[in-house]
């Protein structure tokens, strides 16, 4: 959950979320694994009671909400207004 958490916030501050939906909408395997990590999260919170049978709802979102971060990291380029505007 630790790694799941700190993945997260470095996408957030490495690229943002207009860098994350520029990204995504390229790409239908990161829309898949976006809605796919989603629609698992939400169907897990809402149906677990207990933490035990949450861990094991959640074991299918977590490769691909990996690949995502992951995916997302390495493919972002951000554009020439967004480095001008740093300068």
């Amino acid at each position: 959950g630790i790694f799941m958490l700190f993945f997260s916030f470095l996408l957030l501050v490495k690229v943002g979320i207009k860098g994350i939906y520029q990204t995504v909408k390229s790409s239908q395997i990161l829309i898949f694994s976006f809605f796919f990590t989603i629609f698992i999260a939400a169907m897990a919170g809402g149906i677990a009671f207990n933490f035990g049978t949450l861990a094991r709802y959640k074991m299918p979102l977590i490769p691909f909400f990996y690949f995502f971060i992951i995916s997302i990291l390495t493919t972002y380029k951000p554009s020439k207004k967004h480095n001008e505007s740093k300068v």
